[in-house]
């Protein structure tokens, strides 16, 4: 009776649910598959699901595109400046996406009640987007469903003019919006380390062997992602991180 009645309130004043017999807050990421599925679809508006880097993986061009690290864009620390974001496009709230693994995988699998996507605020605080990517899995208390098993992400709101990609392997997440006035002071205020087209392949030389990234890596993602043309010899120039051409 005492279990039930603390449960009943945690539940009433503290949106808390229990699991495997420990209190939780409650879940921020989807349980319907209606809405996952809206946000996917919103998402497919907007970026090629089934590209990866150095492909561009967004459907919008005439654009400028910032880096930033993979593991900036997946932490709390990210929602001041993403929040930010959608607000100077006229967003009210932010779509977040684990594109890989999907719903339905190995390593999501379909029995699960909740699927690795939410939707949030923009006036929700640090804390509220923490809670949503820190959330663990419905099996194991100490894995978080979008920290630890996502490999791609994608974030983007309703107006589409915005969007962030990134992928685990390549170490790097993506910004892309109208180079405007609006994406210039956003880019100026934000408390992040932005990185451009060239300067982003040092972190990608990180993961890549001998720290050097491959010309069948390096020449697309320059080529789809740089935001002024430029001399073809610079394609080649990444702080000595580059391989030798094929």
């Amino acid at each position: 009776m005492l279990t039930h009645t603390v449960d009943s309130f945690a539940s009433e004043n503290l949106g808390c649910h229990r699991i495997g017999g420990v209190l939780m807050k409650s879940r921020r990421l989807l349980t319907d598959p209606g809405d996952y599925e809206a946000i996917r679809n919103r998402m497919a508006s907007f970026f090629y699901l089934d590209r990866r880097f150095p492909e561009d993986v967004y459907r919008l061009s005439g654009v400028r595109t910032v880096f930033i690290e993979y593991e900036v864009g997946i932490s709390s620390g990210f929602w001041l400046a993403l929040s930010r974001l959608a607000e100077m496009f006229g967003d009210t709230s932010v779509d977040f996406l684990v594109v890989d693994p999907a719903h339905g995988s190995v390593n999501i699998p379909a029995s699960w009640d909740v699927y690795p996507a939410f939707s949030i605020d923009v006036t929700s605080s640090t804390d509220d987007f923490a809670d949503a990517i820190t959330e663990p899995t419905p099996d194991a208390e100490g894995i978080w469903m979008v920290g630890d098993l996502s490999n791609v992400v994608a974030i983007t709101g309703r107006s589409g003019l915005w969007g962030c990609w990134g992928e685990r392997n390549s170490g790097i997440m993506a910004i892309r919006a109208p180079d405007g006035d609006a994406f210039r002071v956003w880019r100026e205020e934000v408390d992040l380390y932005l990185w451009g087209t060239y300067g982003i392949l040092d972190i990608i030389a990180f993961n890549c062997r001998d720290w050097l990234v491959p010309h069948e890596f390096l020449d697309p993602f320059v080529e789809n992602y740089r935001w002024m043309p430029g001399v073809r010899a610079l394609d080649r120039m990444a702080f000595g991180l580059t391989g030798p051409p094929n």
